[in-house]
């Protein structure tokens, strides 16, 4: 597969340097090699170039120039480290301060994993919709798909954004006028346009996975993709009746999406039971990053995250997931143990087998449990939970359960379905308002209830005086 990254110059928006991506993946969409300079109007004169545009941004989140970022390993491992999850087993290490909660608003890689990676998606998707909206040569079919993509991809950035930061600026243009001095946006508008963006996305896409000129791939969003994280946004906000509403349809669909009793299958290119993944890119290490992160060189070398005692000791006896999604090596008479969801540490050329799986049909179970628990359905929310629990060869749950013992097994299940994923660990501890509890007598003297959230980077700061820092920075 090959792919070309075409830079272009960007004024500086929030603080923030652009990319535009634009890319010939045959994998993606069969488009033309770009050319060498490309205007907004010329990149928006064909579906092919609106395509091409697109693309650029899943690229971007696959493959930020090498560097992991929010949408694959540096969510997993860091914010790992920043709950119960993981540790580093070299002191020093990119991860020591997420381990120790002791974050600067210098850190580095707070400011380009997450920020800057975060905000550059958005700015691409404002750039893409503000394009769209100007063409003339974009077929209605395209333009309408098209919106619906960047319409998800800038919900989803904002959903981290707000879950990692707090309270953000609110960027839905690309005017520098308007965005350079922003003041942070209260958490509860993002999440309004956050509402905004994903119901408009599920107009506008798909529902199958066949947007591929026919082609069956998982790599782009479509409706499915837009309704499970809907349903994610209305379950941290507390909208109960609304989450079950949008869990149940995605749950529904039996012809597309479908829970493996093969654990070892799910993080496959094109898994039936992913909704939402990355395509992995065509070159060095020929695997997802997260896999490359995790495993080590071998079964006798030390690797470079250790999953918790905490979190080993919370599997079950017989529980699967410990068994297929948990790796181990001895290094002189010490056993470490890593999470292995990724089997493929390094790949080979042309034969990509895994991909970043980012939406999954078990989190839409867990969420309609959760939902339904709160209101009352304990049968049904039960009966979610015991899905779950019998793909990983887990006994059913007594029927007679209360409204606690259900949330707290529901708290138990995404602790171990998710272990070590896409931050859902420490995102659950924040939102379930159970991280002080949970974390404190973990982590002891290292703990501070304001650590919940990261930093407001300083570079950003220094250039808009109008953003404030979060507390305890």
């Amino acid at each position: 597969m090959k792919f070309n990254l075409l830079k272009r110059n960007a004024h500086k928006t929030v603080g923030l340097v652009i990319m535009v991506l634009i890319t010939s993946c045959k994998k993606l969409v069969e488009i033309p090699q770009p050319i060498n300079s490309i205007t907004t109007e010329k990149a928006f004169d064909t579906d092919a170039g609106a395509k091409s545009a697109v693309n650029g941004i899943y690229l971007q989140l696959s493959y930020n120039t090498n560097n992991p970022d929010y949408a694959n390993s540096s969510l997993s491992a860091f914010t790992g480290c920043s709950s119960d999850e993981l540790v580093s087993t070299s002191s020093g290490s990119d991860a020591t301060d997420f381990q120790l909660n002791n974050l600067l608003e210098s850190n580095y890689f707070v400011l380009s994993n997450f920020w800057i990676p975060a905000y550059s998606t958005i700015y691409q998707c404002n750039a893409v919709l503000e394009g769209l909206d100007a063409s003339s040569g974009v077929s209605s079919q395209v333009k309408q798909q098209l919106k619906g993509e960047v319409l998800f991809l800038r919900a989803y950035s904002y959903f981290y954004l707000i879950n990692l930061f707090g309270d953000v600026p609110l960027v839905t243009s690309t005017s520098f006028k308007t965005n350079a001095l922003l003041s942070r946006s209260p958490v509860s508008s993002v999440y309004d346009q956050i509402l905004v963006d994903l119901k408009s996305s599920q107009n506008f896409l798909p529902v199958n996975f066949s947007i591929l000129d026919g082609e069956s791939s998982r790599i782009y969003a479509n409706k499915y993709a837009a309704t499970a994280l809907l349903a994610r946004v209305y379950l941290y906000l507390g909208l109960w009746s609304d989450a079950e509403v949008q869990a149940s349809t995605v749950i529904n669909d039996t012809k597309d999406l479908e829970l493996l009793s093969d654990l070892n299958s799910i993080f496959l290119k094109n898994s039936k039971e992913s909704i939402w993944q990355l395509e992995v890119v065509d070159r060095y290490p020929y695997a997802t990053l997260e896999a490359d992160s995790f495993i080590p060189s071998d079964s006798n070398s030390i690797p470079k995250y250790n999953l918790t005692s905490v979190l080993l000791n919370s599997f079950e006896a017989g529980d699967k997931r410990k068994i297929a999604w948990v790796g181990n090596s001895k290094v002189s008479t010490n056993f470490y143990y890593y999470p292995q969801k990724y089997k493929v540490k390094n790949g080979t050329s042309g034969n990509i087998t895994e991909y970043y799986t980012l939406l999954r049909l078990s989190e839409q179970y867990l969420i309609r449990a959760e939902a339904r628990a709160n209101q009352g359905k304990l049968t049904d929310a039960i009966s979610d939970l015991n899905v779950i629990r019998k793909r990983a060869s887990l006994s059913d749950l007594p029927s007679l359960l209360n409204k606690t013992d259900v949330l707290t097994a529901v708290a138990q299940e995404n602790k171990i379905e998710f272990f070590a994923e896409m931050g859902h660990r420490w995102l659950d501890l924040k939102r379930t308002k159970t991280a002080n509890d949970v974390l404190g007598p973990f982590k002891g003297s290292n703990w501070q209830s304001t650590d919940q959230l990261f930093p407001i980077p300083a570079s950003e700061r220094s250039v808009n005086p109008n953003l404030t820092q979060n507390p305890g920075y």
